[in-house]
């Protein structure tokens, strides 16, 4: 049964209500109401704040987060760490020379890393702290990754590691322990030989550098064991990050064809605690086509297609489920186990056509019939549809004998069908007659002028012995054939004269199917958040936009043209914004509590389900940690009340 809008599943639940439990008097106050907590796809602003920097001067280059953060980098060199869940300030501090071009900022649990110029900065990310500041050998090509690996027993040592591609085509490891102590002492360990490489004679704090010789185009991916990139050669590669093999090729896999935009890493957790997470890597490239390869094997391709135009946006990943955009700005969701797009059923229909040419009988394009009906059958017209070409429908039958349903009868009339044109197509068809066969599993519609291009409307009502009428849907009609009789339109002059048609009525026959379309949204710039019932957009027209992640209907709409920077958030469920002067507004899908309403009455007060509170809202919803909470350092969601002086 399909999903029901918010306000047709309350109307349905209150008329579902039988007067001796629905109506209630006004002396009986004592009915707990039953609450229901829901989220709805509609955002609402969760907090609102101001990053630090000149605002007459200065704007925001960068927009980053994940989900204990957002850092907003200014084109100065300002950088502003705000907590992502109440927006409060945990520091702010001038990051390399102002001015100096910059990269976004990178993060892991504990540490933020900045590139600005050469130089990687590094920091604590609640405090400010500065851990390091280290040039690199060469001017830095995406920006850095941060891997943090906790010890597998009590007295190991955490594992600190950031990885940057540099222009020439390479990836260079630090060990971020090194580089502190290289920072507050001024020199490497004494066993530098153990963890650094030596180019050119000269010992550098490098724990390992790959080279690749091609450029590397984005920022690279870390699984649990492995760097993964691609190359704008087109080609895909893995090399270990620890153990004594680090900074080797595990694998190389040729895509053929340059890379069109920054691959995605989806982990989809294992079903035992024993069985290790599937990661696959996914890859587009500028030749329309798009790869997923497993990252921890030889390179075993899982899947490719090709979607016909490249994808140059980033792509965001959440369990099964895939989001890309291609170059036409169309939006689609892919399987990512086998690379399909994901169906959006369209209801219950089918085409009827003459399928076959005879001498004397009419062209196989001449007659045919579309019918169409989605929805509950209580509420949405089955729909009609001639199609022929210069081709009158005479006679239409419905036979549903393969199905468990039948045919409502009316209740003044037990031999006649509960079947009723709507709107005005009884009269635009000339639809004549309905009859019922006695089983009460076929109607027959009889027409005297239901031209080509002209639409019947009706209402049919369906019964079941164990199904209420109106929780019905479309699918009581899979199975069902349609038939009909399509002739030559006749003209007025042969109708008077009673002349014998030069063919006789054409016989086309039909099934009911289940329709379905690929889910596909159009006009779409950008991927902003996914939540568990919605995907968020950013639109052509800098709308941001919810869509239902089920039917791609859309849901919710904003006027997002103030926000210049729109975080592509694949970490939470949150819509973070930012306008070019600093001010951050983070959005959160509304929590609403239902419960029973007193609804006045001749008779007196009848309940109705409907909406009595809107709740506070929760902590985000982790994707890469479902069920966690962000790390809460010692920051008060709002100021602490001065202390009252004594008289």
């Amino acid at each position: 049964m399909k999903r029901l809008p918010i306000p047709a599943l309350l109307i349905l639940l209150a008329a579902s209500m039988t007067p001796a439990t629905a109506q209630i008097a006004d002396s009986e106050p004592a009915l707990a109401p039953e609450q229901t907590v829901v989220s709805i796809p509609s955002l609402t602003p969760h907090w609102s704040a101001q990053a630090i920097l000149n605002q007459s001067v200065d704007k925001v280059a960068h927009l980053t987060g994940d989900e204990d953060v957002i850092v907003i980098q200014s084109v100065s060199g300002m950088v502003t760490v705000l907590s992502a869940q109440n927006g409060r300030e945990h520091w702010s501090s001038q990051v390399g020379p102002a001015g100096d071009a910059s990269l976004p900022a990178a993060s892991d649990p504990e540490l933020l890393a900045i590139i600005t110029g050469p130089t990687v900065h590094i920091y604590q990310k609640f405090t400010g702290d500065r851990i390091c500041s280290y040039r690199l050998p060469l001017q830095p090509a995406a920006s850095p990754t941060l891997v943090r690996r906790e010890p597998e027993t009590a007295v190991g040592k955490t594992a600190r590691w950031i990885f940057i591609p540099l222009i020439d085509g390479s990836i260079t490891a630090y060990d971020i322990d090194i580089l502190e102590r290289l920072g507050t002492l001024g020199q490497l360990p004494e066993d530098i030989d153990v963890f650094a490489g030596r180019y050119d004679g000269v010992d550098r704090a490098e724990g390992w550098r790959y080279r690749i010789g091609e450029e590397i185009p984005y920022q690279l991916i870390a699984s649990k064991n492995r760097l993964a990139l691609a190359t704008t050669a087109g080609n895909v590669f893995t090399a270990a990050m620890f153990g004594s093999d680090a900074g080797s090729t595990r694998f190389q896999f040729l895509m053929r064809s340059p890379v069109s935009s920054p691959a995605a890493l989806s982990v989809r957790r294992a079903g035992t605690p024993d069985q290790a997470a599937d990661e696959r890597l996914v890859s587009t490239t500028r030749d329309g086509r798009i790869f997923c390869v497993d990252v921890n094997s030889s390179g075993h391709m899982y899947w490719s297609r090709s979607l016909g135009l490249p994808v140059e946006r980033r792509m965001l990943t959440l369990d099964d489920e895939l989001y890309v955009i291609n170059s036409e700005n169309n939006m689609m969701r892919l399987n990512v186990e086998d690379g399909e797009t994901f169906p959006l059923s369209q209801g219950t229909g089918t085409v009827a056509s003459q399928s076959e040419s005879r001498r004397g009988q009419l062209r196989a394009y001449g007659a045919s019939l579309e019918v169409a009906v989605e929805g509950l059958t209580a509420f949405s017209p089955f729909r009609i549809a001639n199609r022929s070409t210069k081709q009158q429908i005479r006679v239409i039958t419905l036979d549903i004998s393969e199905t468990e349903y039948s045919f409502e009868p009316l209740a003044d009339n037990p031999s006649a069908a509960n079947v009723r044109a709507l709107q005005n197509s009884s009269e635009q068809t000339g639809l004549s007659t309905i009859e019922m066969s006695p089983d009460q599993k076929q109607i027959t519609l009889s027409f005297t002028s239901f031209d080509p291009d002209e639409y019947l409307y009706l209402g049919i009502g369906l019964t079941h012995p164990e199904m209420k009428s109106w929780e019905i849907s479309d699918d009581a009609f899979v199975g069902s054939e349609i038939r009909a009789l399509v002739a030559p339109k006749r003209t007025a002059a042969s109708v008077a004269s009673g002349a014998t048609e030069a063919f006789p009525p054409s016989r086309i026959i039909g099934r009911l199917e289940k329709i379905t379309t690929p889910w596909k949204v159009q006009g779409i710039s950008k991927l902003l958040a996914v939540s568990s019932s919605a995907v968020y957009v950013e639109d052509l027209f800098e709308r941001i936009i919810g869509f239902h992640r089920d039917t791609a209907e859309p849901a919710f709409l904003l006027n997002g043209g103030e926000f210049t920077h729109k975080l592509f958030n694949d970490r939470t469920d949150r819509v973070i914004a930012c306008t070019s002067r600093g001010r951050v507004v983070s959005f959160a899908e509304r929590r609403m509590q239902f419960g029973l309403i007193p609804v006045p009455c001749l008779v007196g007060n009848v309940w109705a389900v409907g909406p009595t509170a809107e709740l506070a809202i929760d902590f985000a919803r982790f994707h890469r940690n479902p069920g966690g909470r962000p790390l809460m350092p010692d920051v008060p969601a709002q100021d602490p009340a001065a202390a009252q002086q004594q008289p």
